[in-house]
């Protein structure tokens, strides 16, 4: 008899693991992403630059938004910043139409990353994020987010090799040090 009430707990076991298997794989096949889709993106200028201004506009459908959000990242190609002045709120400018404009604020960025958060009577949805390259030019004419001529060294030296001067002197200093050792040795 005490194999029959063992027996009968396992099945019992097995079948709501079953059914809890079941409704966990009903759940995860709920699409994601069903309130609004995003119909158009346009980002002005076309290829941003670093520490430059852009505006982002959206066209959305599906469940009417009561607000969206658009969300940037600036990033490097190690590490992407996320901050709250990047989380803007988009104003509606026509039928289904938002637009926000904000300000890049990191001079080492590579790329920047947007999505969409929105939120509809069914509650709040957040998109994929989208990668946008930034030029690498930005609008003084510099390549590289130094400031200056674009040699890396934050200067205006025209040479293109900071720091090389240095080199030049630890090699000098380490042979006549070399030289000294022999003599004093000899």
């Amino acid at each position: 008899m005490m194999k029959t009430n063992s027996k009968a707990s396992m099945y019992i076991g097995i079948v709501l693991l079953s059914v809890y298997v079941l409704i966990g794989a009903a759940v995860a096949m709920v699409p994601i992403g069903t309130l609004f889709t995003i119909d158009s993106v346009i980002i002005t200028p076309e290829e941003p630059t670093r520490l430059g201004e852009l505006t982002i506009s959206a066209q959305f459908s599906g469940e009417e938004l009561t607000e969206i959000y658009v969300l940037v990242q600036e990033c490097t190609p190690t590490l992407c910043y996320s901050m709250d002045e990047l989380n803007v709120s988009m104003t509606l400018t026509g039928e289904d139409t938002y637009e926000a404009t904000l300000t890049l604020t990191k001079d080492d960025a590579t790329y920047i990353k947007y999505a969409f958060n929105g939120l509809t009577v069914e509650g709040w949805e957040q998109t994929e994020y989208v990668r946008v390259n930034l030029s690498t030019e930005i609008n003084n004419g510099d390549t590289n987010g130094d400031g200056d001529n674009g040699d890396g060294n934050g200067s205006n030296n025209t040479n293109g090799t900071p720091g090389f001067e240095v080199l030049v002197v630890l090699t000098a200093i380490s042979i006549i040090a070399i030289l000294i050792n022999r003599k004093r040795y000899q």
